[in-house]
């Protein structure tokens, strides 16, 4: 319990140091110039957009999950605990909204910590995964010779990125087969319980899980996880910066997997951070923090201030 408030206490310190620096290093009055030529437009559309896919594609995300790991949940339920967690997004616990998520289903769906801790793997592989396809896609068959030399230097990372996401896959494919299946068993001591015994529950379920579902589930996150695209393509174009398309499916999944990094609170600040590092050469450091901080409104202040209408409810389920 020490332990996890020292934690907290430490996210929220480095949080408000990432912000404290960046709002230290631009000009404030060309910051205030950026926002004030916002096109309302756009804004209002990545804005319900974000709300959206937080809501219905994310119900549908979490009921796909469910259905892989063999469960059952209704659609209402699955948008009530989708926005009931969001404002949980919020606090210093690094993804407390998944962690929240486990404890419902633990209290009303039958389900066991371990299966919980099952979703909580595939809810993040299958994320990464989503973000990271388009851009394994580009850097083969669409980047752009010279595209952008200030740029260059992070293919390496984009490289490093798209090998690390295909481990999960590789892994889970070789375990569909039987044979290695077996051969992986065999090295594991036989035992009712301890490791041994939850490791070998493990290779039995995503040993199981068929191809169907599992596309399913891939196609969930992918369109949970392309809207992101679009809002932050569309805030762009509210404050008039010229960021193509090709530029946001390239770099905005590194800043979305790094932001999840639970070392500040929510991701803020080093979420900001990412992205004036990847897009000030569009139209300098401001125009670049305030594009971060509109993205985090649309995508997650916006979301939790909706779930509050739900989390009251959540939380006596939960407890």
């Amino acid at each position: 319990m020490r332990l996890n408030k020292i934690a907290d206490g430490a996210s929220v310190v480095i949080t408000l140091g990432f912000l404290f620096f960046l709002f230290s290093t631009v000009q404030w009055p060309e910051m205030g110039r950026v926002l004030k030529g916002m096109d309302a437009f756009y804004f209002v559309l990545a804005v319900l957009v974000a709300l959206f896919s937080s809501a219905w594609i994310g119900a549908g995300r979490f009921r796909m999950i469910i259905k892989v790991l063999g469960g059952e949940i209704s659609f209402a339920e699955a948008f009530r605990v989708k926005l009931g967690s969001q404002p949980l997004n919020l606090l210093p616990s690094g993804q407390a909204d998944l962690l929240s998520q486990v404890v419902y289903l633990k209290r009303n769906s039958r389900f066991s910590y371990i299966s919980g801790l099952y979703y909580v793997v595939l809810a993040l592989v299958s994320k990464v995964l989503a973000l990271l396809i388009p851009v394994a896609v580009m850097l083969l068959f669409f980047w752009p010779p010279g595209y952008l030399p200030a740029l260059e230097r992070f293919k390496p990372v984009l490289w490093a990125c798209c090998a690390a996401g295909m481990v999960p896959v590789l892994i889970w494919v070789l375990i569909r087969l039987k044979s290695f299946r077996r051969a992986v068993l065999s090295w594991i001591p036989v035992a009712d319980t301890g490791w041994a015994s939850e490791v070998r529950k493990a290779v039995d379920v995503y040993g199981g899980i068929s191809s169907g579902p599992m596309a399913g589930l891939l196609l969930y996150s992918m369109a949970f996880q392309y809207s992101q695209f679009l809002v932050f393509y569309w805030l762009a174009r509210s404050l008039g910066l010229g960021i193509s398309l090709f530029a946001v499916v390239m770099f905005l999944p590194l800043v979305v997997i790094l932001s999840n990094i639970p070392v500040t609170v929510g991701g803020f600040g080093l979420r900001e951070s990412l992205i004036v590092l990847f897009f000030a050469s569009y139209g300098g450091k401001e125009a670049a923090l305030a594009l971060g901080v509109l993205f985090s409104f649309a995508e997650y202040i916006v979301p939790a201030f909706f779930g509050l209408f739900f989390l009251r409810p959540y939380l006596k389920k939960l407890f």
